[in-house]
This record gives C-alpha cells, sequence and structure tokens, in this order.
C-alpha cells in the first residue's frame, strides 16, 4: 500500500503546475531549499532562475538570473562600503 500512495503522490506533484512545477521536482523544491537556508529575495531568484533553466526558460532565464546576481552585489557593495 506504501508504494501505492507514493506514487499517487508522484502523479499529483506533476500534475500541479502551481504547487509542485515539474521544473522544481528533481530533488528539493526551491522554495523549500531557500527558506531552509534563509534566502532573500535575491538570493532567492538567483537559484530558481538557474535551477530551472534547461527545463522552462531557457537562455531567458539565466539572463533573469544574471540579473538579480547582479542587483544583489550592487546592493551588498552599498551597503558594505
Amino acid at each position: 500500500m506504501k508504494g501505492f500512495y507514493q506514487k499517487m503522490l508522484q502523479v499529483n506533484k506533476k500534475h500541479d503546475n502551481v504547487k509542485h512545477p515539474e521544473h522544481y521536482t528533481e530533488g528539493i523544491e526551491m522554495w523549500d531549499y531557500a527558506m531552509s537556508h534563509n534566502l532573500d529575495f535575491f538570493e532567492g531568484n538567483v537559484l530558481k532562475y538557474i535551477t530551472r533553466w534547461r527545463h522552462k526558460g531557457g537562455i531567458e532565464d539565466l539572463r533573469k538570473a544574471k540579473a538579480y546576481l547582479d542587483k544583489l552585489i550592487k546592493n551588498n557593495e552599498t551597503k558594505n562600503s
């Protein structure tokens, strides 16, 4: 019976594009990782776009990740000056 429920959870996760989109369900989900590591908005978005670029947005997601990383760097250079 345990195998049946695990299979049902996997099926439900694969079809839930809001809570469990396929590009985030290989291992730990992005929001769980971000929360467990206390990532801020910019850090979380860098990881989000890096995590999904091969499965969703392609090169555009890499550009978004770079934009958030550039902003994170700028914010911290200003803060640490």
